[in-house]
């Protein structure tokens, strides 16, 4: 449902996604790989002092992702995405199953009516969202409201989107993304309004997406998922779909820029310590003051050697996941203004110092 082009591996794989940072008030970053590379990651997150990095992969390559977690960043698995195509060059139209549906194209007049449908069938959906205890589950299902609704407030080329209605009432739609220079066309969001779910209305909006696709010269139609959405993928084999590709997505929680900062200050350190370690570093804790000091289930990644007699930033900020389940993120950088040490922690107290 989304879109999963792999980025070049001589270009940026994160970019700055505006409707998550505005949705969910962290600072999101989106790219998709063919082959994840932890440190190439790590540096773009750093650089881009990013909260939350969205990953999507090709499967198999989950090992690929394990290192982030020894430099301090554990991946979060938030689900597999599967693709299915179908040709249609050759598409015969099926007969509707609801012949007392009225299938057209949408104009403006038909908002509302796709806003209340994508409202109530999203409600409560699992996204990779779901898997994210940052991320706020209400704000993820009015992010698919948002998106249904941007096929109609913002047209582009290639976007058309489908409703179905019984009487003056909107029951379903599906919204595409239309490639006529590549004869190509994906279904990118589809819903039926739960009082009019499992009659056929669903699949009366694939078929006719098949032939509208058919008629006009398209060749091949895709349709995406989460992987434990059996019913539509059940749906799709039937109407001629094939399962052709699937990613997995990744969550990664740096949090380097969101939340209260509690602690600033300059400071030396007296010795320096080795890259990598993943332990609370005396020296550089104290540093930090009281909020580390009380704080518990401390990991500390040193990104790289502290010098001793060179000065660095230390602060600490305090933010809160979508429980209400207080964190600390403690950084370190150096006169440069590179990350040097990043510390997460566990508190109890919401209170800033």
């Amino acid at each position: 449902m989304s879109n999963n082009r792999l980025t070049p591996e001589s270009s940026e794989v994160l970019k700055f996604s505006e409707p998550d940072s505005r949705r969910f008030a962290y600072r999101i970053f989106r790219g998709a790989t063919a082959s994840p590379d932890p440190h190439r990651l790590l540096r773009e997150i750093v650089a881009q002092q990013v909260d939350i990095a969205i990953v999507r992969s090709p499967v198999g390559h989950a090992s690929a992702m394990q290192p982030l977690a020894a430099l301090g960043l554990s991946p979060i698995h938030a689900d597999t995405l599967v693709y299915y195509r179908a040709a249609v060059s050759d598409h015969r139209a099926r007969t509707a199953r609801n012949h007392d549906l009225t299938i057209s194209e949408a104009t403006g007049v038909d908002l509302e009516g796709l806003q209340q449908v994508a409202a109530l069938a999203f409600a409560g959906y699992i996204s990779h969202y779901s898997a994210n205890p940052l991320l706020d589950a209400a704000k993820s299902s009015a992010g698919y409201i948002e998106w249904a609704s941007g096929y109609l407030t913002h047209p582009e080329p290639g976007k058309i989107t489908w409703v179905a209605r019984r009487g003056q009432q909107v029951v379903g739609f599906v919204c595409c993304m239309v490639d006529r220079d590549a004869g190509s066309c994906e279904i990118v969001l589809n819903a039926v309004h739960p009082d009019h779910a499992g009659g056929g209305v669903y699949t009366d909006l694939v078929r006719h997406a098949m032939t509208q696709c058919s008629n006009s010269g398209i060749k091949k139609i895709e349709i995406s998922t989460q992987i434990w959405n059996h019913a539509v993928q059940k749906v799709w084999a039937r109407e001629g779909f094939a399962l052709h590709r699937a990613y997995d997505t990744y969550h990664i929680n740096a949090l380097l820029h969101a939340g209260e900062t509690l602690v600033e200050r300059e400071f030396v350190l007296t010795r320096g310590n080795n890259a990598g370690e993943v332990v609370a570093i005396s020296d550089a804790m104290q540093a930090f003051g009281e909020p580390l000091a009380s704080a518990t289930g401390l990991s500390v990644t040193v990104l790289s050697p502290l010098q001793g007699g060179a000065p660095y930033l230390a602060r600490v900020r305090l933010l809160t996941d979508a429980t209400d389940m207080p964190m600390l993120v403690a950084t370190m950088h150096d006169a440069a203004g590179d990350l040097k040490l990043l510390c997460y922690a566990n508190t109890t107290s919401q209170e800033s110092v």
